[in-house]
């Protein structure tokens, strides 16, 4: 009896109920059998009783109890088979002769169970939170492909997820399982610690059919019961912390700690992220890339991570991330695991961009926080706008030069300064957190940037010279150069900001513009540049100007009180001038006022020792050595002016002499000075009463007392006590009074007084009134209006005007008819206009013409009531060119079917197109803008193409450049490129003159002669720069071209001139009505004007056809447009006579005689002939050709072949 046979193999599956079929011989219910490794030995793995007996016989076929002999059993156990997978002995007791309980009682070995599951159930496996985990293959028995494994809390238990996804596969379909991944682990968040391997029992797909199970049957988690081992997780645990830092401090996170025996080790790092594994978010937020913090110190409370650096990053809510040691670290996406929150208290966000104006109180927006102040906790976001610097780096000591830091002010608002004044440019505000906020390196957040509009660098240096034109120019990044010039402006202080009450330097008491050119007479001496602007809509008070740009170096004499006292005709010693840079040849002039050319007074004279008397009609400045000099002074007694004017500059008139250095005390007699007007009666009675008491002795005025150099307009005309009155017609100027004594009682006129030399004496000056030099040209066009520019000269500022001019052949001839020049405008300020003879300034509008050229004088007389006749005209100040034909009754002829051209047109000043050889410019004397290299262009069209002409390089400086060298073109358009200055910055030219073949200089009509320029037009003080500016003949401080509006780096600034300039003719009923005359070629416009406007031709091929008549020819300027017939052409030069027929009409009848009576036409001859023609000028299709006819009251007409 007993199990049999003893080789039986049974299959169940570790962690289900096991049941099995046992065969046997008379075996019973109590037999019990159990799972060894070897039966009899050890302790057994399993045990189950035998139940529900089963006969296996052949004979009974089913279950029987007959006779209690029972060939089978079925093991039918209690619970689920609790046994790794492997390969067990079938170990059988008999129960009715043994207690079954120790090993010894199963030594009856009937086969083998194999347990279908994971072996051992003890595997360990470990991976770390944030990474990949995959782990080598878990080993068992008949583990099949389809085998399925979970990571629970615990087997069988769905809700001990600890996350998801959380199942387990392996990577391949082969067996054995060789390694498991768990899918998507790198990215889920999971807590540290130890979890269960579960499986699912399940058979393999060979025991499917055997163990009643579908491979179509998924596993649940609760159907995960078998605990294959223990899977431990490396990482933070738990995943909920929360911590706070502040920007810009350091900062440590404390308490995190592992799970279990797993501790957090050293070397594991924090990154703090918007999102765990994503940059992306942060870039915004921070101020620089991440910096992952490093574990500094493990404690069994968990471990401190610290930040080596403090992080500079907007305040707000961020993730903290965790990365382990010996993985790589190096990208957020490497940072997956989501430890908790960590709160950034700080600005947010970090780009909160604010704007200041250098010299004003910087008060902007306050910073936005996080947290968010609420509006009741007043004191938090006060501290939270004090903690603001304003830096050129964050956290490094870069504090801007006179930027204070942070102030609060009301309602929210940041006061970064009362008056800033520091340069402009883009600054930090940075912001800390955590007191004490003393020193730049507490403040290491960059929350955002401050614009501060100013001029910077702050050490710009500009140099000037007293009494000439000084131009400050200011440079900024962050103000345009439109914007500077439109708003800001400079005064010069002995610091910055200025003292209470403001006081600007004396001589230097105006605001300076950008650009600008203003006159400083200010003491010698080195100032501060103080800088204001008017952008944010306030005006710039003195006090205002407290930015200082930078050092203003003025070359001049200082101080401005040194004071001289001489005894008037003997040596006078002029002791060392004082000032800063001055030069030996620097020069002084003694004036009543420094820089005017009236006087009210008599102006005294220096002159070296042992000369003779100096005077000239103009002062004469003297150079003072760098030790001492030596000069004899003339003149009234009195206080004089000491007048400067630095040798570097033209210091030959009075206005150039405009720094007032001090007081000259000149002790002598104050008598002699006298004051007469030229072309009127010079009275010196007073001058005999007084200085010979009324006894002889005579005066001759000189430019000089001892020398042989009359006066031109006075010459040898000698004045006495018994002639003490005469006309004079001298150019305006300062002349000296020169004595002669008389030898004889009765001699009026003694032998040494018929000589110049004669007149050694010098009593005192005699200032002429009136225009000077003499020979002051000007030039006007016959047929239109003519503006003269203002006379030069010598004039005093208690007159309405500088006098009158009249135009006349003959300077005082009563025979000459008139015209008026007349300006009610004092001194050469604005251009005179012409008027009928008996018109005045007041009661006339300019329209009166020229008629016709001509050259006239220009004669001069000094007021309007003095002026009533022709007579008073005295004064000729020079010539005046009217350009145009002359006479303007000139008769040419052309005969009708004939080419028409003709010469001798006679006229002034007339001429063809321009051959242009020369250029002349004229630099502005500011070498920062004065032009270096140039080109000159030429073309047929104002748009091109252009033909280069000539490559330039000017000097810089004052005066006239005249350039030439190309072949000499006639070409009516030329273009000037500036290419560079000597500084960089924009052009400031003051003329260009073009000059043609012969060295005629190319004269523009008034608004024309150009076509295009560069840039914007400047304008200052209601004063505009335009292009124009160029070619209107002057030279003066406002006539420049100055463009504006371009780049700094601009290096093609141009101009485009028109030169057309042929005079021009056209033929009209009646000149400038449009009245045109049909049948000349081009409409009536002579196609060619040569030999300087003296032959006229309406071309070589093409003949005149218009009808014979008495027509006008009209004729314009070279210069003007000369297209509008009405406009252009409105001077008449005389007549035009085409010879010819008029129009007539006739009838004949055919085969009869026919006469024609009266043919009517102009100039017609005996000879002429007639043919009659279908078309005149064309082919003969019939006519008849009368060869002679005896009278032109009947013309006989006969057949053509006889």
């Amino acid at each position: 009896m007993g199990v049999a046979p003893r080789s039986q193999h049974r299959t169940c599956i570790s962690g289900l109920a096991c049941s099995f079929h046992i065969e046997g011989v008379w075996l019973a219910t109590g037999d019990v059998v159990a799972v060894f490794d070897t039966c009899g030995f050890a302790a057994s793995r399993y045990s189950a009783t035998m139940t529900a007996l089963v006969d296996n016989s052949s004979t009974t076929g089913g279950n029987s109890t007959v006779g209690n002999a029972f060939f089978g059993a079925i093991v039918q156990p209690g619970s689920s088979l609790a046994l790794s997978g492997g390969q067990y002995r079938l170990c059988w007791c008999q129960g009715s002769m043994l207690n079954c309980l120790g090993a010894q009682d199963f030594n009856a070995d009937f086969g083998m169970l194999t347990v279908v599951g994971p072996s051992p159930l003890e595997q360990m496996r470990t991976c770390v939170a944030g990474q990949a985990c995959a782990f080598d293959g878990i080993g068992g028995q008949d583990l099949g492909t389809t085998a399925s494994f979970v990571v629970l809390d615990t087997c069988g238990s769905s809700p001990s997820a600890p996350f998801m996804p959380n199942v387990i596969t392996h990577d391949g379909r082969s067996l054995p399982l060789s390694s498991f991944t768990m899918n998507e682990f790198s990215v889920t968040p999971v807590a540290a610690g130890q979890y269960s391997l579960c499986w699912c029992p399940r058979p393999s797909f060979e025991n499917v059919s055997m163990m009643n199970f579908s491979l179509d049957q998924p596993c649940l988690l609760e159907d995960y019961t078998v605990v294959a081992g223990t899977l431990s997780i490396i990482g933070p645990s738990p995943l909920q912390a929360t911590r706070t830092c502040i920007s810009g401090q350091a900062c440590a996170i404390h308490g995190l700690t592992g799970a279990g025996a797993y501790h957090l080790t050293p070397g594991d790092q924090l990154l703090m992220l918007d999102t765990c594994g994503n940059w992306d978010g942060l870039l915004s937020r921070a101020a620089r890339g991440p910096i992952p913090a490093q574990t500094a110190l493990v404690f069994s409370s968990g471990v401190i991570f610290s930040w080596l650096h403090a992080p500079s990053t907007a305040g707000g809510s961020y993730r903290m991330c965790w990365c382990a040691v010996g993985f790589v670290c190096n990208v957020a996406s490497h940072f997956r695991v989501d430890v908790g929150e960590l709160f950034i208290l700080g600005p947010s966000p970090l780009s909160q961009d604010r704007t200041c104006i250098s010299g004003r109180t910087c008060e902007v927006e306050g910073l936005q926080m996080f947290p968010p102040e609420s509006n009741s906790n007043a004191s938090s976001q006060e501290n939270a706008s004090l903690s603001v610097m304003v830096l050129d780096t964050c956290g490094t000591f870069s504090l801007p030069a006179r930027l204070a830091p942070a102030g609060f002010a009301d309602a929210g608002g940041l006061l970064l300064s009362e008056r800033v004044s520091s340069a402009g440019g883009v600054y930090r505000l940075c912001w800390c957190g955590l007191a004490p906020c003393e020193k730049a390196t507490d403040f290491q957040v960059d929350a955002g940037q401050l614009m501060l509009l100013g001029p910077d660098p702050l050490q710009q240096q500009s140099t000037c010279v007293s009494g000439q034109s000084c131009t400050l120019y200011f440079s900024s990044s962050t103000i345009t150069l439109a914007e500077m010039s439109a708003h800001a402006s400079a005064y010069i202080y002995d610091v910055c900001p200025p003292r209470r009450p403001p006081t600007p330097v004396a001589g230097a008491d105006i605001p300076l513009h950008q650009g600008v050119p203003a006159v400083l007479t200010a003491a010698g001496g080195i100032y501060r540049i103080c800088w204001c602007t008017a952008m944010d809509g306030r005006t710039c008070a003195p006090a205002d100007y407290t930015v200082d740009v930078g050092e203003l170096v003025l070359i001049g004499p200082s101080p401005l009180s040194q004071t001289q006292t001489c005894l008037g005709g003997l040596a006078c010693r002029f002791h060392d001038l004082e000032g800063l840079f001055l030069q030996p040849r620097d020069q002084l002039m003694l004036l009543d006022t420094c820089g005017k050319t009236a006087y009210v007074h008599e102006a005294a004279l220096l002159q070296p020792p042992d000369t003779q008397a100096n005077s000239t009609n103009t002062p004469i400045p003297v150079t003072i050595s760098a030790l001492s000099s030596i000069m004899h002074v003339t003149g009234a007694g009195g206080q004089y002016r000491l007048c400067w004017c630095a040798a570097t500059f033209e210091c030959n008139l009075p206005e150039s002499f405009k720094v007032d250095v001090g007081l000259l005390h000149l002790r002598a007699p104050s008598l002699a000075g006298r004051t007469c007007v030229s072309g009127r009666l010079c009275e010196l009675e007073e001058v005999f009463q007084v200085s010979f008491g009324g006894a002889g002795g005579s005066v001759l005025i000189l430019e000089t007392c001892g020398l042989a150099s009359t006066v031109p307009g006075i010459g040898d005309s000698v004045w006495s006590s018994g002639s003490s009155d005469k006309y004079i017609s001298s150019a305006g100027g300062i002349y000296r009074l020169c004595w002669c004594a008389d030898l004889g009682e009765n001699m009026s006129l003694p032998a040494d007084c018929n000589l110049p030399s004669s007149f050694d004496t010098d009593l005192g000056s005699l200032m002429v009134v009136g225009p000077a030099p003499l020979e002051q040209y000007r030039t006007c066009t016959a047929g239109q209006e003519c503006k003269l520019s203002p006379l030069q000269g010598y004039f005093q500022t208690t007159d309405d005007s500088f006098g009158i001019l009249a135009i006349l052949e003959t300077c005082a001839s009563v025979t000459s008819t008139a015209i008026l020049a007349l300006s009610s405008n004092l001194n050469q300020s604005r251009s005179l206009s012409l008027f009928d003879w008996d018109a005045t300034a007041e009661n006339a509008t300019p329209s009166r013409w020229l008629d016709e050229g001509g050259l006239f004088r220009l004669c001069w007389c000094s007021n309007a009531q003095d002026c009533s006749s022709l007579a008073d005209f005295r004064t000729d100040v020079g010539e005046l060119l009217v350009v145009g034909p002359s006479p303007s009754l000139q008769l040419r002829t052309c005969v009708s079917g004939q080419v028409c051209s003709f010469e001798g047109v006679t006229g002034f000043g007339l001429s063809s197109s321009y051959h242009i050889s020369k250029i002349r410019i004229y630099q502005d004397g500011a070498t920062s803008h004065d032009i270096r290299i140039w080109e000159l262009y030429y073309s047929e069209s104002s748009s091109g193409p252009w033909t280069k002409a000539f490559n330039g390089a000017a000097a810089p400086g004052v005066g006239e450049q005249e350039f030439g060298g190309w072949s000499p073109s006639a070409r009516p358009y030329w273009r000037l490129v500036v290419l560079q200055t000597y500084s960089g910055q924009e052009p400031r030219l003051r003329e260009v003159q073009f000059v043609a073949q012969g060295d005629e200089v190319v004269r523009f009509r008034q608004g024309q002669g150009i076509v295009s320029a560069s840039g914007l037009v400047y304008s200052s003080g209601g004063v505009s720069y335009s292009a124009s500016k160029l070619i209107d003949g002057k030279l003066d401080d406002a006539s420049r071209w100055i463009p504006t509006g371009l780049p700094a780096a601009y290096n093609s600034w141009e101009v485009v001139f028109d030169l057309r300039g042929e005079d021009a003719f056209i033929v009209m009923e009646t000149c400038g009505t449009g009245a045109m005359v049909d049948g000349f070629p081009g409409a009536g416009l002579a196609d060619a004007v040569t030999s300087t406007g003296a032959k006229v031709s309406w071309g070589s091929s093409v003949a005149v056809t218009a009808k014979g008549g008495l027509y006008q020819l009209c004729w314009c300027a070279r210069g003007a447009s000369c297209v509008d017939p009405v406009q252009d052409f409105q001077l008449s030069i005389g007549s035009l006579s085409v010879a010819g027929p008029y129009f007539n009409e006739a009838t004949c009848i055919s085969g009869e005689s026919c006469t024609v009576e009266a043919l009517r036409g102009q100039d017609l001859e005996e000879t002429d002939l007639l043919m009659i023609l279908d078309t005149c000028g064309g082919d003969i299709s019939m006519g008849s050709l009368l060869p002679e006819v005896a009278s032109l009251q009947a013309v006989t007409v006969i057949e053509a072949n006889e």
